[in-house]
C-alpha cells in the first residue's frame, strides 16, 4: 500500500505536469462552467491572461451555446438594486445553481445598464439615458470586458434628431471571434443600415437601402433575432392604416441585403385580440 506521503507527491508531481501543459489546461479550463471560471481567473496572473483571451472565450462559448435561463428586465427607477431578475431553465438540476451574473455594474455608467438582446454569449446594452441621445455597449459577462461603440456618423444634428434609430448584434463564434452591430436608421423616406465592426472598431454606411413604406408597419428594430447568418424583425401593426398587418424582415450580414420574409397564411376564422 502506497503511504499518504506518497500519493501526496504523486498528486502534486500531476497536478504541475496539468499546469505546465497549456493545451491540456485549457481543455480542462473549457469544460467548466462560466462561474467556476469567474472565479478560477484569481488563481494567478497567468490563469486570469488564459480565460480572458479571445481564443479561449471563442472555444468556450462554442462549448457552452445551450441556454441556462431567462434574465428579465430590470426597473430602470430603483437605483438600490442594480441586479437582473434570473429566471433558471436547468430543472433536470438538483443544484440551484446561481446565474451566471447578478449586475453589469462592471460598465462605467451611473446612470444605468439594461439589455437589449444577447447573442452567444454577448450582450448588447444601452444605459438609461436623461436625453434622446444614449449610449451603447456591447459586453462579455464571463470576462467582464465591454466595448463602448462611438456615435454614429450622422451628417448633421436635425437629422440626428428627427430619425430613429434600432441597434442589434450579430456575433457567430464558429465563424469569427468578431462581432457587428447592425443599426437601422429611419428617416422620412428612407430606412439606411449602418454598420460597426470590432475587427475595424468603426461604424460604415452599408449600400443597402429600402423603402419608406416597409417603415408604416411599425417595426421596431432594437434587439432583431440572430438566425442562420441573418438578424430578423417581424411587425403586426400598420401604423398607417391602424389595422393589424403581419410583415416580416431579415437582413443578411455577410451579403448586406435587406429582405422582406415570406409568412404563412392566416387562418380564415382566425380573431386577433384587441
Amino acid at each position: 500500500m502506497a503511504s499518504p506521503n506518497y500519493e501526496a507527491q504523486t498528486q502534486s508531481l500531476f497536478a504541475e505536469s496539468v499546469a505546465k501543459n497549456d493545451h491540456l489546461l485549457i481543455e480542462i479550463l473549457l469544460r467548466l462552467p462560466t462561474n467556476s471560471l469567474l472565479t478560477f481567473k484569481s488563481v494567478s496572473k497567468y490563469w486570469l491572461s488564459l480565460i480572458s483571451s479571445p481564443y479561449f472565450c471563442h472555444r468556450h462559448t462554442t462549448l457552452c451555446n445551450l441556454a441556462s435561463g431567462l434574465f428579465l428586465p430590470r426597473n430602470p427607477s430603483d437605483k438600490t438594486n442594480p441586479e437582473f431578475p434570473f429566471i433558471n431553465l436547468n430543472r433536470s438540476s438538483q443544484i440551484s445553481h446561481p446565474p451566471p451574473f447578478r449586475t453589469l455594474s462592471f460598465i462605467n455608467d451611473p446612470s444605468g445598464i439594461t439589455i437589449l438582446q444577447s447573442c452567444n454569449g454577448l450582450l448588447l446594452c444601452c444605459n438609461f439615458g436623461l436625453d434622446s441621445r444614449n449610449n451603447y455597449y456591447v459586453c462579455n459577462p464571463t470576462t467582464k470586458h465591454y466595448t463602448t461603440l462611438p456615435p454614429l456618423p450622422v451628417n448633421n444634428e436635425a437629422a440626428a434628431s428627427t430619425c430613429k434609430t434600432g441597434f442589434s448584434l450579430a456575433f457567430d463564434p464558429s465563424k469569427s471571434p468578431h462581432y457587428r452591430v447592425v443599426c437601422v436608421v429611419n428617416t422620412d423616406s428612407m430606412g439606411q443600415v449602418e454598420i460597426y465592426s470590432s475587427e475595424t472598431g468603426s461604424w460604415r454606411l452599408c449600400t443597402v437601402s429600402f423603402p419608406s413604406d416597409l417603415l408604416g408597419y411599425g417595426f421596431h428594430f432594437d434587439g432583431g433575432i440572430f438566425w442562420n447568418g441573418s438578424l430578423h424583425w417581424i411587425s403586426i401593426w400598420d401604423s398607417v392604416t391602424a389595422w393589424c398587418t403581419r410583415c416580416a424582415l431579415y437582413f443578411n450580414v455577410d451579403e448586406e441585403r435587406m429582405s422582406e420574409m415570406p409568412l404563412p397564411p392566416i387562418p380564415e376564422d382566425w380573431e386577433w385580440d384587441d
